[in-house]
């Protein structure tokens, strides 16, 4: 009886079958293009150096010159990272390919065992003959299924490695593209990172809005998904809440937005991590020359929980909180620490779950609290609402009168400065 090949690699192949080349013809005339655009690049310095005199001529050189370094990276990571996943993609089409073959090589000889067997007399050189084959092909099965998991396992890996974005941050946050050059740079999608701090790595997804001017001095915000959002899933991570309105295009921000992951929402609770959390935007913020005075929170549940705690325990680092279905007990935070902060909260009045820090009436509270101590606090209850759903995507997808402008709460976060 021929072997099972596992779905998952009959599906790699048939989706790849044919495309791998393709591939790879495409992978080639980009480096013939960045080629010619490296050699125009080189000739065109050498006749500006000669003949061309201008108060511009400096600007203009630092642009070629980075341009090259860009045709540089890029062609490197072509050569690199893409190429291996190519060719291993097409060991694994060849391998899966040669695995249909093995069985149907094992099906013939099964059936020429079957027709020996019927006879009255059956040669039995040529049934121990078929026998020998099935086992040998059975172990070249065996030990070609476990290399095309390893290598799909492989290939897995890579596709988180090889990003553009990777390349385009490298870039900007080496400050080795001039203003006229970087401007050209086109974002508008998440990218996958990791930060890590003091031993706590922390994956994140980050957002850079597609623009067709200067992306320098950006606002931050960094959004916390609840308990139940992220679970080590990226794809839910960003088919959720901010990260979904934004893909979906509900919401254009005009800054940066940063998506961490919490493995679980007692990360939350783990100091460690919540202090790598706190330096995680800033980070972003210089990896993209980003404005570190302007950098705001956001969250819902207990990601907005945790932006009162960044707060309270981070004095003075952020400007602005936007929470949904969140805050916590005004004895557990330091009054001072949110002098200077705007707080934009939202909630929904039935969220009246008793000694939960997701509870409308000690939101209440505690907001009336920081308000008589001198807090901007921006108070928007969501009537018969309860935890999530339409709290959630109106909160981040909504515009609300606030202070005299009518506005997304993000938005608003991203105008606010800290001296």
């Amino acid at each position: 009886m021929a072997n099972t090949i596992p779905s998952e690699y009959t599906s790699f192949k048939d989706k790849l079958d044919g495309k791998v080349d393709s591939m790879s013809s495409k992978c080639q005339e980009i480096k013939n293009s960045l080629n010619q655009i490296s050699n125009s690049e080189t000739k065109a310095i050498s006749g500006l150096n000669q003949y061309y005199k201008s108060d511009n001529k400096a600007n203009i050189m630092a642009c070629l010159s980075d341009l090259s370094t860009l045709v540089n990276i890029v062609s490197s990571s072509l050569d690199s990272p893409l190429n291996q996943m190519i060719i291993k993609c097409n060991s694994i089409v060849t391998d899966v390919k040669r695995l249909e073959a093995i069985n149907t090589e094992i099906d013939e000889n099964e059936r020429e065992i079957a027709t020996e067997n019927r006879k009255e007399e059956p040669n039995q050189s040529t049934i121990s003959s078929c026998r020998s084959k099935i086992t040998s092909l059975n172990t070249e099965f065996k030990n070609l299924c476990d290399k095309v998991g390893a290598d799909i396992t492989a290939v897995k890996g890579m596709d988180t490695t090889i990003d553009i974005s990777s390349v385009v941050g490298t870039v900007v946050s080496a400050g080795e593209l001039a203003p006229e050059l970087r401007s050209k740079l086109q974002y508008g999608q998440f990218y996958r990172k990791k930060f890590t701090y003091k031993g706590v790595t922390i994956e994140y997804l980050v957002y850079v809005p597609d623009y067709g001017q200067k992306v320098d001095k950006l606002p931050i915000n960094m959004y916390m998904h609840g308990s139940g959002t992220g679970e080590n899933s990226f794809s839910r991570l960003q088919g959720d809440a901010l990260g979904k309105f934004i893909t979906d295009k509900q919401y254009k921000p005009s800054g940066i937005i940063v998506l961490p992951l919490a493995p679980s929402g007692n990360s939350y609770e783990n100091k460690a991590f919540r202090d790598a959390l706190a330096q995680l935007p800033f980070q972003v913020a210089r990896d993209y020359n980003g404005d570190e005075k302007r950098v705001s929170l956001s969250g819902h549940s207990w990601g907005a929980i945790t932006a009162y705690r960044l707060v309270n325990e981070n004095p003075g680092k952020f400007t602005a909180i936007v929470t949904a279905s969140g805050s916590v007990a005004i004895d557990k935070l330091d009054k001072s620490a949110f002098k200077d902060i705007k707080i934009l909260a939202f909630h929904g009045t039935n969220d009246l779950r008793e000694g939960s820090n997701t509870n409308y009436n000690q939101a209440v509270k505690t907001l009336n609290s920081l308000r008589a101590n001198g807090t901007y606090v921006y108070w928007h209850p969501y009537k018969g609402a309860n935890h999530g759903g339409s709290v959630i995507s109106d909160t981040f997808t909504g515009k609300f009168e606030i202070d005299g402008q009518v506005i997304n709460p993000i938005e608003y976060a991203f105008q606010q400065t800290r001296a």
